[in-house]
């Protein structure tokens, strides 16, 4: 067996590996009440075949038009499993595209990368979470990965891919533009350092023979984005829209809501501690990422790695040039994400999957610079041992601790007692109506009621937002306290962490709905 099939089976390997991590019991969180908001705005396109760009929330199109081919039963009969699937598709695709780089990074580094991939906790979380970070990510990593392919091959087709992959950046979500600056620091950054080491750069000569087929790949990239936001053409609103909507995220950004320090990124990565909780480390790839970024600027070629040009000093200089880029690139998106007040932990999938790129690379180079075979053992073994706490982790992130606010992952989750809430509503419509004849009118008037209106999808609300309290009414749902409501009961129902809503149910419903339950 050659190298290369052996190389391609074990990330197969890995990409199995992964799917069986991510796939299993996925309803077995509560939906957030991002994801909850997604469920529902997708619901307007698979019900009435529309979409509208809403420049204010919800962010792209990508998630919905990615999520319509695979949703063939009515909206109320979906549950969380059929939304995360899609997501974890995006998170699994990651591996494979490590395909389009490993001729850069080197075999050993895109096999360490891959199962760093498939095991970090944070990359496992996220991609079992129907918001469109992963998404973002995926499309990031498919235009570095489609460009490198470019500049190694001179192919039309992956400029065009590359292309295409930042348009449908754009069209997922609007921090694409983050990624974008960090991908030009990367470039920039990346010439400079050329011309610091005396090479050449030639890059008009490189320029005039490739305009048309970068001007092609540009126009693709605007199309897919155009196509999206417009909904296929049928509201040319949209475009303007994806445009004017940065003024929205830019005051949000600087805004007071989920305001965190510089460092708090770093933190839920490094070593985060809640209350009695269990520590939590993602630090060995913290640590291999370090080693990646020296590796980056000292490494001068792949003399191991069995790649088309072993040997050639043009191909030992592109693979430089990738690997500073991949530094440059993650060290900016790290700078931007954590001078923003604005802070999700989410949003730090962007640079984790840099320095997740950059662990490969550190992890082979550390162990190939240690001077003998001893000391290499011991590098490997550590490193196994700290893939092996990866995983652990990973586990209990996902399926222990996955709706508790001890885990670094979860944050404004919702209560396991919104599941209870929208039980009790759903019997007393069922119970009411077969037991006593009478089917109780259920009102909601709450300025934020989330994630119920996905809970109750099967329309168990008769009166949604409602303005104001009407008198009488047999059931009243309210995020408002102390209602003064004579003649009913009172059940009060966690919604996230300090937050509650509250189930007013008249007296007269409520003592029938307790007799048809004895």
């Amino acid at each position: 067996m050659s190298r290369r099939i052996l190389f391609a089976l074990l990330l197969l390997l890995i990409f199995g590996g992964a799917l069986a991590l991510r796939l299993p019991d996925l309803p077995n969180r509560p939906m957030h009440t991002d994801e909850a908001v997604q469920a529902i705005k997708f619901q307007e396109l698979l019900e009435h075949g529309r979409y509208t760009y809403d420049a204010h929330e919800y962010h792209g199109p990508v998630l919905n038009y990615v999520t319509l081919p695979f949703v063939k039963k009515p909206f109320a009969e979906t549950d969380e499993a059929t939304f995360r699937r899609i997501t974890v598709a995006f998170g699994v695709g990651l591996i494979l595209l490590l395909f389009l780089i490993s001729d850069g990074l080197g075999k050993p580094e895109t096999i360490v990368a891959g199962l760093l991939t498939a095991l970090s906790p944070a990359m496992v979380f996220y991609s079992r979470y129907y918001i469109h970070e992963m998404l973002l990510v995926f499309f990031t990593f498919a235009a570095i990965g489609s460009g490198w392919r470019y500049l190694q091959t001179d192919l039309r087709r992956w400029a065009i891919t590359c292309g295409i992959s930042l348009g449908l950046m754009h069209a997922t979500k609007e921090t694409c533009v983050i990624a974008w600056a960090a991908m030009g620091a990367g470039i920039v950054g990346t010439l400079l350092l050329r011309r610091l080491r005396g090479e050449p750069l030639a890059i008009r000569e490189w320029l005039r023979p490739r305009a048309l087929t970068l001007a092609a790949a540009l126009g693709w990239g605007v199309f897919a984005s155009v196509l999206l936001f417009s909904s296929f053409f049928s509201n040319m609103r949209g475009p303007i829209d994806s445009v004017m909507t940065y003024f929205t995220y830019v005051n949000r950004a600087s805004g007071e809501t989920h305001n965190h320090p510089a460092w708090w990124y770093l933190w839920l990565l490094g070593w985060f501690r809640y209350g009695p909780g269990p520590v939590w480390s993602e630090g060995l790839i913290l640590v291999l990422s370090l080693f990646g970024s020296v590796a980056a600027f000292v490494r001068v070629n792949n003399a191991e790695d069995e790649t088309p040009h072993t040997g050639s000093p043009t191909a030992a200089r592109a693979t430089r040039q990738l690997l500073t880029f991949l530094a440059i690139y993650t060290l900016a998106m790290l700078v931007v994400y954590s001078a923003i007040p604005y802070k999700t932990p989410w949003c730090m999938l962007g640079f984790l999957h840099g320095m997740i790129l950059l662990a490969g690379i550190g992890a082979v180079w550390l162990i190939r610079a240690l001077p003998n075979l001893p000391l290499r053992a011991i590098a490997v073994l550590l490193m196994l041992a700290g893939t092996a706490h990866l995983t652990r982790q990973t586990y209990r992130a996902s399926y222990v601790f996955e709706s508790d606010p001890r885990n670094p992952y979860v944050y404004a989750q919702t209560s396991p007692d919104m599941l209870r809430m929208a039980k009790d509503i759903k019997a007393l419509r069922i119970l009411g109506d077969a037991k006593f004849g009478i089917k109780p009118y259920v009102q909601l008037f709450a300025k934020d009621a989330w994630p119920l209106p996905w809970l109750l999808r099967d329309r168990s609300v008769d009166e949604w937002n409602s303005t104001e309290i009407e008198r009488n009414m047999e059931v009243i749902i309210t995020d408002r306290e102390r209602i003064e409501l004579i003649g009913y009961q009172l059940n009060i129902y966690g919604q996230r962490p300090g937050v509650f809503l509250y189930l007013y149910i008249r007296k007269d419903i409520w003592d029938k709905y307790l007799e048809s339950r004895r």
